[in-house]
């Protein structure tokens, strides 16, 4: 018997398995945003997906479970990438504009999940306990958005670039202007892309942060 005779086979299943579940929760995203938890029924996630229902419950024990692994699996990936994309950035200075660049860029990609959570937020949908486990989860991982940002703005400040104002409130001014322009795009059903907003953005908020050329910390 050869040894390795299953080692493709079994790489070919799981990249399989990983795929079926990615295209479970696109169509579920899908299906939540247009009927809400409560009128939505696993037969038509598993209709939107073009599987058969039970394969739906292969991979999701409940509908709660596919709806709670959906949001929270989404918001990691969005927080994820932000704070990855700033990461690459070479100074202080460059990781704010890129964080607030790439957050409108990846709400104009997803306004399916905007809307989603907007809902969720305006008109609940869901039961109060899956509400409750969503609130708790999705503060735990902004919390630690917030945290990487404020770290990014103490890098600045020790550099001498930014104001030395306190680091968090900078951190929770910059994502209330972020927030305010997000709510009114969603407000306006999206009628301009979110991303043209960026230049405006970053004006209002550097104008009163970034220390004027030539009077950087010596």
């Amino acid at each position: 018997m050869n040894y390795y005779s299953n080692m493709p086979t079994s790489g070919r299943k799981e990249r399989e398995q990983t795929r079926h579940r990615q295209e479970i929760l696109t169509a579920a995203e899908n299906v939540f945003v247009r009927k809400g938890f409560f009128n939505t029924t696993m037969n038509e996630i598993a209709r939107a997906a073009e599987f058969g229902v039970g394969t739906i419950y292969q991979y999701f024990s409940s509908k709660e479970e596919l709806y709670t692994t959906l949001i929270l699996e989404r918001t990691d990936e969005i927080m994820d990438a932000l704070i990855l994309s700033a990461r690459k950035a070479p100074d202080p200075i460059g990781k704010i504009k890129t964080l607030i660049n790439e957050q409108l860029k990846i709400f104009d990609a997803n306004k399916g999940f905007i809307r989603l959570m907007a809902a969720e937020i305006d008109t609940p949908t869901s039961p109060e306990e899956t509400r409750s486990r969503l609130r708790s989860e999705i503060d735990s991982t902004y919390e630690r958005f917030l945290e990487a940002i404020e770290k990014i703005f103490s890098e600045g400040i020790k550099l001498g670039v930014f104001r030395n104002f306190p680091p968090r409130k900078m951190t929770v001014a910059l994502q209330g202007i972020v927030t305010g322009f997000v709510s009114e795009w969603y407000r306006s059903g999206f009628q301009e892309k979110l991303s043209d907003n960026s230049d405006l953005i970053l004006k209002i908020f550097f104008d009163s942060l970034e220390i004027p050329p030539g009077h950087e910390k010596k």
